[in-house]
């Protein structure tokens, strides 16, 4: 069985496509690191060897922490590091790692706030209530003098997340899932990030509740990739990262726009050159058509406005126009509260229409059905395989249009 882990799943979420290049299809592209990736690697595993040593009495000056952290830099070749802006250089990425370590060295010598359980802890266990199976890496387990557990997190980045954001809570539940499944006995327990750049720690400490709820998501998020491997459905999604993703030349949003510049078209036969250039012929009439009905609609809705405004101004319900005539109907209409309008009072309303015993009205919501019940598993196997029966494929495509901003380069 898969195992699953807290940066494998949020892959998925970021581009389906680049999870399947990466864990399914493992295909081999030419050595690209991220510099904002390799930059946390380099502090993480410094911070190991710092608390590694320390923790066995062995004295670990701050020049040594340096020199085990330049030494990381000098593993990889620097052509093959991608700065996430060409306003950085490596050497930024170098300088920035070191101040944050001396800053963090020099705040928390001589690292005695507490015992120390493990570093870059691989926790394997089952998610609570499912089958599946996890990893879980923790940078730091600490026991304080109060008894308190700590599951330490190192942060590189700029962005702090509070407790409740989902860049904090999904991955720390994750940790805290994880250590209550292989440490039950660990039961007072705070989760910290601390952010190394800008010297800030962020504590919680969550609730069984809430730990229920990130248990919850992570089962969602597990059926989502199944879902999806079940149906072939690795869709791209676009983004910032594009630009330093390992995948781009595999990419199936991206690759047209290769075969159409020089640099691509070079390495492509004839038959892709010519699907391409007869691919960039519709793309170019539909985006014509596009623009035509969106600009038509907005002028229809406009007008359409403008003439139910007459109708009531004038109270007439027919216009002559030349080679036609426009009726304006306006009309009061009684309709039952929907969900959407009132969540609360169309329940009352489903209440009221099965006490009155009025069943013949009630119709099967199968959308809820099939989203809330079905995919997610809620259902007994044996209510899940009656259902199945009733499933049917169905290919559903949608066509947009993103509009280049003004000066954008093609």
């Amino acid at each position: 069985m898969a195992q699953y882990s807290y940066s494998a799943l949020n892959l998925f979420e970021q581009c389906p496509q680049q999870y399947k290049f990466k864990y399914l299809d493992r295909v081999e592209v030419p050595v690209r690191i991220s510099a904002d990736l390799y930059l946390g690697d380099a502090v993480h595993r410094s911070l190991k060897d710092l608390y590694k040593h320390v923790s066995d009495g062995v004295e670990y000056p701050l020049k040594t922490l340096l020199e085990t952290y330049h030494a990381h830099w000098e593993k990889p070749k620097r052509a093959h590091i991608v700065p996430s802006s060409e306003m950085y250089t490596i050497d930024d990425y170098i300088r920035i790692g070191r101040e944050m370590l001396e800053k963090y060295y020099n705040k928390y010598q001589p690292f005695n706030d507490g015992v120390l359980l493990g570093s870059e802890m691989r926790l394997r266990f089952e998610l609570p209530g499912t089958p599946f199976k996890f990893t879980a890496i923790i940078d730091l387990l600490l026991k304080r003098e109060d008894g308190t557990i700590e599951i330490r997190d190192f942060k590189t980045g700029n962005k702090i997340y509070s407790h409740t954001e989902k860049g904090f809570y999904y991955q720390m539940g994750l940790y805290r899932l994880a250590l209550k499944a292989t440490h039950p006995q660990y039961e007072n327990v705070e989760l910290t990030h601390f952010y190394l750049r800008k010297d800030e720690i962020v504590r919680y400490q969550m609730s069984a509740d809430e730990l229920d709820v990130v248990a919850g998501e992570y089962r969602n998020a597990v059926l989502e990739v199944q879902d999806a491997a079940r149906l072939g459905n690795y869709n791209p999604k676009e983004g910032h990262y594009c630009s330093y993703c390992e995948y781009f030349q595999h990419c199936p949003a991206k690759i047209h726009k290769r075969l159409m510049s020089d640099d691509g078209s070079e390495f492509a036969d004839m038959d892709e050159i010519e699907r391409a250039k007869k691919a960039r012929e519709i793309a170019d009439r539909y985006v014509e058509l596009h623009t035509k009905n969106k600009d038509i609609k907005s002028e229809l809705d406009a007008t359409k406005a403008e003439m139910v405004e007459m109708g009531k101004i004038t109270g007439l319900t027919s216009f002559d126009a030349d080679g036609a005539s426009v009726k304006v109907s306006i009309k009061q209409t009684e309709k039952f509260v929907t969900k959407s309008e009132s969540a609360e009072a169309f329940a009352e309303l489903v209440s009221k229409i099965r006490e009155l015993g009025y069943d013949e009205y009630m119709t099967v919501d199968t959308t809820a059905l099939l989203k809330e019940a079905y995919l997610k598993k809620r259902l007994p196997e044996n209510e899940l395989e009656i259902l199945k029966e009733f499933i049917r494929l169905k290919e559903s495509a949608t066509v947009r249009v993103n509009y280049k901003k003004p000066g954008e380069n093609e």
